[in-house]
């Protein structure tokens, strides 16, 4: 099963809640991006090094979410590894509340984000987009690709061609919000696993965006928690104690100030023409910004 995008639309927490099930097998870090390189020799054994089971009964599980958006092939190159017998999981936000949320991410995290103005940050993503911008050394440069990738609908069509609808789950960020709970079930329901193991789970959402007092602290913070996530991720109540702490010296406040009208009505018009192809292939209980524009 993989978890295939898009980011800041809570995979984090999605991937943790399955994890913490008895009959996935998860990769030994959450984002693998193993089909997204140029390698032309993938194969199931190598694709099985990315486990810390390789030989298993269990469901194997990894959140890539770079798998949405990316040019490279990716869904033609997991069918001819993995075969199309596949669950493909994406999970949708809101492009806009998205692309915005990934901006304060991004600068909570990074040492040397170029961007101090979000609406700077949309007029680069557009000259990069428009090949207007050319990179040279610049290492946020993927940053840039981020808000052509909301573009939903331009990619995942290319999933349900190559692993048919009936293995492909598209998923609420809302329903996450809404009801965890119910969010799992439904993905418990896809590929035949128990339910019933998350009958007491505590669902903590996980990496959430925050600002923080010292950015730099931040970005250490960050480098070890990545440099130590297979650790922390098997020993959950020592990284629990650590975040705790952490927060307690660092954490400002949960959340960012709310997108100016002139962004947003950008945005909108930039996304409209997608955002209409979604709905036939989403609901308006769980997907309302595809349909009340």
């Amino acid at each position: 099963m993989i978890i295939g995008g898009a980011p800041k639309t809570g995979t984090s927490s999605v991937f943790k809640y399955l994890s913490d099930h008895c009959d996935i097998n998860p990769s030994k870090v959450k984002e693998t991006g193993y089909f997204l390189g140029d390698d032309d020799t993938l194969s199931v054994e190598s694709y099985k090094k990315q486990f810390t089971f390789s030989d298993s009964d269990k469901i194997f599980l990894e959140a890539s979410t770079a798998y949405l958006g990316s040019s490279k092939n990716v869904p033609e190159k997991i069918r001819e590894t993995l075969g199309d017998n596949v669950n493909i999981i994406f999970i949708l936000r809101n492009p806009i509340e998205r692309l915005y949320s990934y901006f304060w991410y991004r600068k909570s995290i990074s040492r040397d984000f170029k961007y101090a103005d979000f609406h700077d940050f949309i007029s680069a993503s557009l000259d990069y987009e428009n090949s207007k911008y050319i990179p040279v050394d610049d290492s946020h440069v993927h940053d840039l690709s981020v808000m052509s990738r909301g573009k939903y609908s331009n990619y995942f069509s290319r999933y349900i061609d190559s692993f048919g609808k009936e293995n492909i789950l598209i998923l609420s960020y809302e329903d996450l919000l809404r009801s965890p709970p119910l969010f799992i079930e439904n993905i418990c329901q896809l590929i035949g696993l128990d339910a019933s193991f998350y009958k007491n789970y505590d669902f903590r959402r996980f990496n959430e965006t925050m600002s923080f007092h010292s950015r730099y602290l931040h970005y250490f913070a960050n480098t070890i928690n990545s440099k130590y996530e297979v650790f922390l991720r098997k020993n959950d109540k020592i990284k629990s104690i650590l975040k705790a702490a952490y927060k307690k010296l660092n954490l400002k406040k949960v959340g960012y100030p709310d997108i100016s009208e002139t962004d947003r009505k950008l945005l909108a018009a930039y996304y409209e023409a997608s955002i209409f192809n979604l709905s036939e292939h989403v609901d308006k209980r769980s997907f309302p910004w595809v349909f009340d524009r």
